[in-house]
């Protein structure tokens, strides 16, 4: 067993939070002391939307790396790593490196970016190394259940970089609110359906993550 895979499985919650935490801090140095020019959002917001973009997206990214171990190596299996490691990744670098000058071409940029970085990590991924993070799931798939959320578990991807790229080519006149784009890309995350339900033993770290990102998102709307 790897270290790391040790810590994640030793320490689930304490896991969790010290990533988003080294990961808010390192967006927000990097903002801070790196970049010279105008960025979508002030540092500490920024740095918060790539918190809370970390908690609500690892039970996909996790879940759906799991499914390779579980399922197969599957078309259905690859596409959805490669949507949901590959929104993750481009989602966070617009977040950081987006100009307000040219958000669309930014936009399109990066998820293209992201799309192509999920491809290459789920073609180089190794399931078996994440199998024991069965724990924190159940064992049956999204897809073998029948359903509304089997179908926006097949078509959610879709809908959001479709829905995305007309936000960002098609802002009204005034213009969005600065945290509007930022703050409707990790809603849209949020409402992927996931692969696997949290595991009983899990259920509890779920709600406790879900509404501390809610938390943080809030802050990013509302305080100047």
């Amino acid at each position: 067993m790897s270290k790391s895979t040790s810590y994640r499985l030793r320490y689930p919650r304490a896991t969790v939070i010290l990533t988003a935490l080294f990961l808010g801090a390192f967006v927000y140095l990097f903002q801070t002391f790196w970049l010279d020019r105008a960025t979508l959002l002030v540092p500490w917001k920024t740095a918060l939307t790539a918190m809370v973009l970390h908690v609500w997206t690892l039970p996909a990214v996790e879940g759906n790396m799991l499914a390779l171990n579980r399922r197969g190596t599957s078309w259905q299996t690859y596409a959805a790593n490669v949507y949901a490691s590959g929104y993750t990744w481009g989602a966070l670098m617009f977040l950081v490196l987006a100009q307000p000058s040219q958000i669309f071409i930014d936009g399109v940029v990066w998820l293209s970016a992201g799309m192509i970085y999920g491809f290459a990590l789920a073609m180089l991924a190794k399931p078996e190394q994440i199998a024991q993070h069965g724990i924190f799931y159940d064992d049956e798939h999204i897809l073998d259940q029948g359903g509304a959320r089997r179908v926006l578990f097949i078509i959610w991807p879709f809908v959001t970089i479709g829905f995305v790229l007309l936000l960002l080519g098609l802002p009204p006149a005034e213009g969005w609110n600065d945290a509007y784009i930022p703050s409707q890309l990790l809603i849209f995350a949020m409402l992927w359906p996931r692969p696997y339900a949290p595991s009983l033993a899990c259920k509890r770290d779920d709600v406790i993550f879900t509404f501390a990102g809610l938390g943080m998102l809030l802050a990013v709307l509302f305080i100047d």
